[in-house]
């Protein structure tokens, strides 16, 4: 629960106090005091462990969507659970809804009177008419963009109401006091975002970390690294106002500079100093006072009441306490704004956009674990920058340079190729008869001939394999088949029986079966049977579960001894024509 401090009820007893526990001695009489300031201390310390250890931000669920309620658009936040700036963690569930009209009556005014600042920038010049600016009347000429912020923060709940003893005479509602604080929370839609210095101070300080150019040789001192970002992040945070309505003010680090690189064999040195620099001076900038609860606090006027999805219900009584300092952004609703038939402004059914780029959110450590174990070299390598991204998309090529100088003559080449064989020379006269020579060699075979016209085709031969198939007993079911096999009756008074038949069967025909069973890696072996008609007791059982006469199928049995067999394949041949 969030800390306050509170004045002791009783002479002598110290303000709550987030730094101390009670001692407790034999015989100290304890007060209410005594019970609040021991809870003071505990939910303190695990703010604290939380906040300074783990961080801010969505820890699982709470997506933002926006979608219709008939004709409303509302915005839905998924059931999840977050961490809080101040360290308090907060449950959302089940899923919440809001409706945008709703919250743009209630704010009709300030809205009117934010999209007349924004007009006064070329941006939004031509969607405002000219009287906006300062009236409540003003209208839109066409559709404009008004920003609201999904905000997240954790409240308590009182219950359990029970007697408590008093004074004589008191009134109803002194008689009882809640005995029970129930954590729970509260969203809201803002007009301004929550400052969230830390987390917009962590991506500029990484993002700062990849400009730094990484290279081969030595590079920079890590000195000259840590005193150049501490000069940058002094820098960004000197421009940002204490006044909370200009909290959100872009937080921007100067670029590295041009002479500061980083040698790839000295980058743990490099990553180590600054870390160590983020720790001890960075960071403790970005949220002074946290461990005193000084979070930046601001007051905030409730806005919108939220509620599960569908079931029309409303905050009864008093409006609720509203988040305060202590809150998170989930997410920033663009809505597409116009002027309704009853002068209010409405959000048009489609065109909302929701933007989360600037939502913190946190890892859990087994993520991030397993994370780095996956990165080359167990997370331990560094290319390029310590933090380097994805490479680029290929640039365009440039333009072609000018032609270089005329270089040294080169050496003398290795000798060529010989040369091509000359012409043929001229015939000459023809030589005396010579003796008959001796008988020359074989010659090689001359060229095949034309194939010959085809004969005429023989008979068909006997066709023996009339089935085949491969049936799964764990899903009931065929994986292929040949013949039309119809596995329609798988017994459950027997396990591992098929009732099935095929295509042209009929029981008169001599059938032959070669079939196997499918085991898993391990198990004993199974064998395949074929059930006869004759099984006496079995055959009525399967008879009856069948509806009809085991003779107008056969009957398949795949069977091992640790039970039936998961699956089987089968091929059925049909040698009833078949002479030898």
């Amino acid at each position: 629960m969030a800390i306050k401090s509170q004045t002791a009820a009783l002479p002598g007893v110290a303000a709550l106090d987030p730094t101390k526990h009670v001692k407790y001695t034999l015989g100290m009489v304890l007060g209410v005091q005594d019970f609040e300031q021991e809870h003071t201390y505990l939910a303190a310390r695990d703010e604290w462990l939380a906040r300074d250890t783990v961080g801010y931000g969505t820890v699982s669920g709470l997506d933002v969507v926006v979608e219709l309620d008939g004709d409303d658009p509302r915005v839905k936040v998924t059931s999840g659970s977050a961490i809080t700036p101040c360290g308090r963690p907060v449950c959302v569930t089940p899923d919440q809804c809001a409706t945008l009209n709703d919250w743009l009556q209630r704010h009709d005014a300030e809205v009117r009177s934010r999209l007349a600042g924004l007009a006064s920038t070329a941006s939004l010049a031509s969607t405002v008419s000219a009287p906006l600016a300062g009236s409540t009347s003003a209208s839109l000429s066409q559709p404009a963009i008004a920003t609201a912020y999904v905000v997240l923060c954790a409240r308590d709940c009182l219950t359990d109401d029970l007697p408590v003893p008093g004074e004589p005479c008191r009134t109803e509602d002194s008689l009882t006091a809640p005995s029970r604080v129930t954590d729970d929370f509260r969203l809201e839609l803002r007009l301004d975002a929550p400052p969230h210095v830390e987390e917009r101070m962590i991506r500029e300080v990484v993002t700062w970390l990849r400009l730094v150019p990484a290279v081969d040789g030595p590079g920079s001192d890590p000195a000259d690294l840590v005193e150049a970002l501490r000069s940058a992040a002094v820098s960004a945070l000197e421009g940002l106002s204490e006044d909370p309505g200009t909290a959100v003010d872009p937080i921007l680090l100067p670029a590295p500079t041009g002479g500061l690189t980083l040698g790839a064999g000295r980058m743990r040195d490099y990553l180590r100093a600054a870390f160590e620099l983020w720790v001890t001076e960075i960071r403790p900038l970005t949220h002074a006072g946290a461990c005193t609860q000084g979070c930046h606090c601001r007051p905030s006027v409730p806005s919108v009441a939220w509620s599960p999805c569908g079931c029309g219900s409303s905050p009864t009584g008093g409006a609720p306490e509203s988040c305060g300092c202590d809150e998170l952004l989930l997410a920033a609703v663009h809505l597409p704004v116009v002027e309704g038939a009853d002068g209010h402004l409405v959000v048009q059914e489609t065109g909302a956009e929701v933007d989360v780029t600037a939502r913190p959110w946190v890892l859990h450590t087994r993520f991030l674990q397993e994370w780095l174990l996956g990165l080359d070299g167990g997370g331990l390598s560094f290319p390029g920058s310590p933090l380097e991204g994805l490479p680029g998309e290929k640039g365009d090529k440039g333009d072609q340079g000018d032609q270089g100088e005329k270089g040294d003559k080169g050496d003398k080449g290795d000798g060529g190729d010989e040369g091509l064989k000359g012409d043929k020379g001229d015939r000459g006269e023809q030589g005396l008869k010579g003796d008959k020579g001796d008988k020359g060699d074989k010659g090689d075979p001359g060229t095949q001939g034309r194939q010959g016209i085809p004969g005429i085709p023989g008979p068909p031969g006997t066709q023996f394999v009339v089935a085949a198939f491969h049936y799964d007993f764990e899903a009931a079911a065929l994986v292929w088949e040949v013949g039309d096999v119809d596995p329609t009756f798988q017994f459950t008074v027997a396990d591992g029986h098929l009732w099935f038949t095929f295509r042209d069967f009929r029981s008169d025909r001599r059938y032959a079966f070669k079939g196997v069973t499918g085991t898993r890696f391990g198990d004993q072996m199974h064998s395949l049977e074929m059930v006869s008609g004759d099984d006496g007791r079995l055959r009525k059982e399967l008879e009856r579960g069948l509806g009809r006469s085991l003779d107008e199928g056969l009957v398949v049995r795949a069977l091992g001894s640790d039970g039936f067999a998961p699956r089987f394949w089968l091929e059925i041949s049909d040698y009833t024509d078949v002479q030898l």
